[in-house]
């Protein structure tokens, strides 16, 4: 009717609806519904303990509840309505019971963060998977286990861009090593629930001082000299190099040179980029010219913390963490576990 106020509008599922005079827009759930949903889920499944016991397990549910929501909130709001969806409040309550039989502060951090990572990944995929078989690995661990996981990924599977002089070495070592073996206990026995627990398979040795070479070979070859490099490559693609800052006086003889890089994969990068990909077998000839032994590679290392370094060694070498490699699962163990120590986000090479 002309004139009239009445308005008419159908909408379909989780769909928006605008409309003039007064407008409400209702997306998603706000933190206080997703906090009542994950107490319910909660005291729905948690067995009946005695008055003590039930009091000290739904304050542990309420707390990693918290942490948990303000973490995600910070991180993506907009994941709040994952707390919807059943198989995520499977996790959830996966998380809570956990918590709620031990207290343990470091084991809630580390379900937090898994549970934060989950709640951004509620379609089906490979990463859900694994972040669900994370949380129930998590808390068969112990934190020891969970560091030489921890210290697998920091060696095997990444990369500190920065490392490209002996100070930024030590400075990785203070920082993302150390922390690790701190509580370190150089018992075999430490390693075989790992394989059990689907954390880690065996493959092939490698030894430490392999590792710290393969990342970063630059900080153990004593370099080329100039005359080396006009030999192979020429005079001016040396004053080319020089000028674009990628040959630099070698890390442990000043007389020499070195390619500015910290391995062949990084030196390839480079030479990709200055479009001059064509150097790199001649370069990577150059650049691993003058490789120290590992007799030298080991006092260098212990140079910078003898005591956790040459602790860290030794066991590595002389146990089965040397042909342990990381599954999936133990892969977002670890990370998260990194996370925990350090406060930032890491990626595999």
């Amino acid at each position: 009717m002309l004139g009239s106020n009445k308005k008419n509008q159908v909408g379909a599922n989780d769909s928006t609806n605008l409309q003039g005079e007064s407008i409400i827009i209702n997306n998603g759930i706000s933190y206080s519904d997703a906090k009542a949903i994950a107490l319910d889920v909660f005291k729905s499944n948690f067995l009946e303990l005695s008055n003590k016991a039930t009091i000290t397990a739904k304050k542990r549910a309420e707390e990693i509840v918290d942490d948990f929501l303000i973490n995600l909130q910070k991180i993506s709001p907009n994941s709040l309505s994952s707390l919807e969806n059943p198989g995520f409040q499977y996790s959830l309550y996966n998380v809570q019971k956990e918590y709620a039989k031990t207290g343990e502060k470091e084991l809630s951090h580390i379900l937090v963060d898994i549970l934060v990572e989950r709640a951004q990944n509620n379609h089906r995929s490979l990463m859900q998977i694994v972040l669900d078989e994370s949380i129930s690995i998590v808390s068969k661990l112990t934190i020891e286990q969970m560091n030489v996981l921890s210290l697998i990924f920091l060696l095997r599977y990444f990369e500190k861009d920065d490392v490209l002089t002996h100070k930024k070495l030590k400075d990785f070592i203070k920082h993302y090593l150390t922390p690790f073996i701190s509580t370190f206990q150089r018992q075999e026995s430490l390693l075989f629930h790992l394989e059990f627990s689907g954390c880690i398979v065996y493959q092939q040795v490698e030894n430490i001082q392999h590792l710290f070479r393969a990342n970063y070979t630059k900080l153990f070859t004593k370099g080329f000299s100039y005359s080396d490099f006009r030999k192979s490559l020429g005079e001016d693609k040396f004053e080319y190099y020089k000028s674009e800052k990628i040959i630099v006086n070698s890390s442990l003889n000043d007389s020499k040179y070195n390619f500015h890089a910290r391995n062949e994969n990084h030196l390839r990068d480079i030479l990709v980029s200055l479009h001059c990909e064509r150097d790199f077998a001649k370069s990577k000839t150059l650049f691993l010219r003058g490789s120290i032994n590992d007799k030298e590679l080991i006092q260098i290392l212990e140079s910078f913390d003898k005591g956790k370094m040459s602790e860290l060694i030794l066991f590595w070498n002389t146990s089965s963490m040397k042909k342990m490699t990381l599954t999936s699962v133990g892969l977002a163990v670890a990370k998260a576990n990194i996370r925990r120590k350090r406060g930032c986000k890491l990626n595999s090479v």
